[in-house]
């Protein structure tokens, strides 16, 4: 039960708590008039019958018993109301704490998620500066190998200048000793 239906049961429970009220108190008004025309119809007459007074006495009792009962319904009627908007009041509190709770456990499992990735996504930043690393290493490693093969190759080429110059230079001799 919403608390607008509740609001509005408990609404309807204290109009009615009014109508009986309102009622006993026309009741009363009608007992008091009814006992003010007994009173003047007995000192009207001065005695009366013993039937008349009987009767009256009757009715007075009928009208108190009804009063009564009245009262007692009205209190009935305003117990029974407090105690369903208790109830409903109680369902909706454990509604509540355990919307609560399912609230909170998925703000918790939604922390977690957001946790593990952030761990992933850590590991995986470790593991690219770690090949990042290795692969600067590797690279330089190359740009060093590179540099001896091309230090190699200029002294080999030096070398072999020098020889080849060196021959040249034999066979001009050999040449302009001959000529």
């Amino acid at each position: 039960m919403t608390p607008s239906e509740l609001e509005a049961e408990l609404t309807q429970a204290r109009a009615e708590v009014r109508e009986l009220q309102r009622t006993a108190v026309a009741l009363r008004a009608t007992l008091e008039q009814a006992a003010q025309a007994t009173r003047a119809s007995l000192s009207a007459a001065e005695a009366g019958s013993a039937g008349e007074i009987a009767q009256l006495k009757t009715t007075v009792a009928a009208l108190r018993d009804a009063l009564e009962q009245s009262r007692i319904e009205r209190d009935a009627a305003v117990q029974a109301a407090a105690a369903s908007a208790a109830q409903d009041i109680l369902q909706l509190r454990e509604t509540v704490q355990a919307l609560r709770q399912a609230l909170e456990q998925a703000e918790v499992t939604r922390i977690a998620a957001v946790q593990q990735v952030r761990a992933e996504e850590q590991l995986q930043i470790e593991q690219l500066k770690i090949t990042l690393q290795r692969l600067r290493e590797a690279l330089e490693t190359s740009r060093v190998q590179q540099d001896l093969l091309v230090k190699q190759a200029e002294s080999l080429a030096r070398s072999e200048t020098g020889q080849l110059q060196q021959t040249i230079r034999a066979l001009r001799e050999q040449l302009q000793g001959t000529v």
